[in-house]
């Protein structure tokens, strides 16, 4: 005769926070700007020396404009923007830290609201 075993299901907790968030360090903002996902769609061909000599790799003036991401409608309080997940990607990091949390379980049980917040 088989033991019958006792299954016990514990009852999530929900709870919703609206964080303020004060950084410690520089912002640094790295989207990858337009001329970049060209680039990946759109490869340039193989150049010979000469062309690779005269064509400038990067032009950082072009590369740092380009890599904030910067809301396009007059709805947003702010222009720039941050990508949400990064605060999920933070949170499941912090759970390193925490004794008997795992960050792939924080992962699942946690959400960010929207695909970017506003700075």
């Amino acid at each position: 005769m088989a033991k019958a075993e006792t299954i016990v299901i514990e009852e999530m907790k929900r709870g919703r926070i609206k964080p303020w968030i004060i950084g410690e360090s520089p912002l640094i903002l790295h989207a990858m700007s337009q001329k970049t996902k060209m680039s990946l769609l759109i490869p340039s061909g193989r150049k010979t020396a000469a062309e690779k000599a005269q064509s400038l790799k990067h032009d950082p003036l072009e590369e740092y404009r380009g890599s904030a991401i910067v809301a396009m409608s007059n709805k947003n309080p702010t222009r720039l923007l941050f990508p949400a997940t990064a605060f999920k990607s933070a949170i499941c990091n912090a759970a390193l830290e925490v004794p008997g949390a795992k960050k792939s379980q924080i992962g699942r049980l946690t959400w960010v609201n929207g695909d970017t917040v506003n700075l």
